[in-house]
């Protein structure tokens, strides 16, 4: 059900007379042509890839259509329910734009409890009131987007070695805020400094607790390169910070040899341990062999890093830097809303966030947006009733209520929806105002994320723009298998388009004898094997041109 007008959001009313106004993105571009069929051919080219081993182990599931007549030119298994991965997302982010609106701007403020007295001291706490800034500036272009890197930080951990860091300051948002609260003429801040962190009960959603408030991800990076082998690493660390102390402990071993680095949980006096080796042809000053340590409490990592930037205004903060962050003993939120603002950091709009998320499968932004659509509703936030609007949602888009389910917003195992109900979203999104910025979000194939080394042999490199979808889950005799891996998107052929949904679940992990196997090479091959379903995505491509 839409919702009716909502504080600090845009309504719904505003939100049909901008789409009545605004020229729709179109199911169809103006002098698109229908989409051809395909014929025995090309149905045979992509029966033989599904079949390849150990596909041919696996459940398929593909519906491609026209988008202009939305007529099937290609099915499998269509209302087949389907782990689906990363491909969740598209229903998460298309639920942001409808519901909340491409240009919405999230706004942090930063208030005072207390006078300031003709010396500059404040005489009260110091409160940053967190608004569900996914990031805080610290990913900022000077055009106004957000930046983001081929492999992101966030996955560095579940795949070691490709993540790269952006070059912007993680910190800049912060830094902007303490700088304004000096220019309001405070010098030294007599109380407490704290993090406001109640528009939502911060909740841990899989492996990251989502909170209001977010710096560089609610991570700290680990950066390291080898040296001598037997000797320890070069580390370096982003943001600096005395929350944690990161103790690595990761020595260089010869070229060749094994490259595996854990990054432990923070012992009670915030010690985070990281132990491990790196070859020294695993990385390179260049190129450093990214971690992450995931912070387990985003207000008190936060409220560490503001104090510091505080002081780097120019401030005196009695408070101590490493301390407990106290929300719980703030006046209630109506009241500190009303407090004398001193600093306010407003975000980029909200298609920015909807790009980050698509582009890198970044699923701490994914599991933030159950939160941002329930703000203004009645009672705080929650991950439940978040997932309901989707759901909602996806029931507007047209898609059959026994063909979706979902349970997070960032594709976790218990997500699952047919190939009729992707589609029927993706046809959806384009008839809407905010469709351009749906599929300006979306991966280009071979262009975004890692290209293939032979990413230029493929014609439809650049014509396909996908969401892809990866995970993997124990089978019924204990051994890990891909549970699924998916695309879902557009394909653009000169005039003609497509709008697609491929999917395979519960392929096994094979040797290269199609045995069994859990080694570690093995079990890279069955997870990095996208050329077989981008093989099916180049046929639908080359049957329109």
């Amino acid at each position: 059900m839409r919702r009716g007008p909502r504080i600090g959001l845009t309504s719904a009313a505003a939100l049909c007379v901008a789409l009545a106004a605004a020229p729709a993105a179109g199911a169809a571009r103006p002098g698109t042509k229908a989409a051809r069929s395909l014929d025995a051919a090309d149905m045979a080219r992509i029966q033989e890839l599904m079949e390849t081993p150990p596909f041919d182990r696996g459940v398929w599931g593909l519906k491609a259509v026209d988008l202009k007549t939305g007529r099937t030119v290609y099915g499998q298994n269509r209302k087949q329910m389907f782990h689906t991965a990363s491909t969740t997302k598209t229903f998460t982010t298309a639920t942001a734009l409808d519901d909340i609106g491409p240009k919405h701007r999230f706004r942090t403020r930063v208030v005072r409890r207390g006078g300031v007295a003709a010396d500059g001291t404040l005489g009260g706490d110091l409160v940053l009131r967190a608004s569900g800034d996914l990031t805080m500036g610290g990913r900022a272009l000077p055009d106004g987007t957000v930046d983001y890197t081929g492999f992101d930080h966030t996955d560095a951990n579940e795949v070691p070695g490709a993540a790269t860091l952006t070059t912007e300051d993680p910190l800049a948002g912060l830094d902007r805020l303490a700088r304004q609260t000096r220019r309001a003429g405070v010098k030294r801040i007599s109380g407490d400094v704290v993090i406001d962190d109640r528009l939502w009960k911060p909740t841990r959603v899989n492996a990251e607790v989502v909170s209001p408030i977010v710096i560089n991800d609610n991570a700290i990076d680990i950066a390291m390169t080898p040296t001598s082998p037997g000797e320890l690493v070069e580390t370096k660390t982003r943001p600096a910070t005395e929350a944690y102390d990161i103790d690595v402990r990761v020595r260089t071993v010869a070229a060749g040899g094994t490259t595996d680095v854990t990054v432990h949980e923070a012992t009670a006096d915030r010690r985070v341990l990281v132990t491990g080796t790196i070859a020294t042809d695993a990385a390179s000053a260049e190129h450093p062999f990214i971690q992450i340590f995931r912070v387990p409490d985003p207000a008190f990592f936060a409220r560490a890093l503001f104090i510091d930037a505080l002081r780097r205004a120019g401030i005196e903060v009695d408070a101590a830097t490493v301390a407990p962050n106290d929300a719980a003993g703030l006046p209630a939120r109506r009241k500190v809303a009303r407090l004398t603002r001193v600093a306010r950091l407003t975000s980029p709009p909200l298609s920015e966030f909807v790009k980050l998320i698509n582009k890198v499968s970044h699923n701490l932004g994914a599991n933030a947006v159950p939160f941002w659509l329930g703000l203004g509703e009645r009672g705080r936030p929650t991950l439940e009733r978040g997932v309901a609007e989707i759901a909602r949602f996806a029931k507007r888009a047209g898609a059959k209520p026994d063909q979706f389910t979902f349970a997070d917003g960032q594709g976790g195992p218990d997500n699952q929806f047919s190939p009729n109900a992707a589609v029927k979203l993706l046809r959806y999104v384009r008839e809407r105002g905010y469709g351009k910025s749906f599929f300006k979000s979306l991966p280009v194939k071979n262009v975004d994320g890692l290209p293939p080394p032979n990413a230029g042999d493929d014609p439809s490199t650049g014509h396909v723009f996908e969401k892809n979808g990866l995970t993997g889950a124990l089978d019924p005799n204990g051994l890990i298998e891909v549970q699924a891996m998916a695309l879902a998107g557009y394909v653009r052929a000169g005039r003609r388009e497509l709008a697609f949904d491929l999917v395979v679940n519960h392929v096994p992990v094979l040797d290269p004898n199609g045995n069994p196997s859990q080694s570690a090479e093995d079990l890279a091959r069955a997870f990095t094997a996208f050329p077989t379903l981008e093989g099916i995505t180049q046929l639908l491509y080359e049957s329109q041109r």
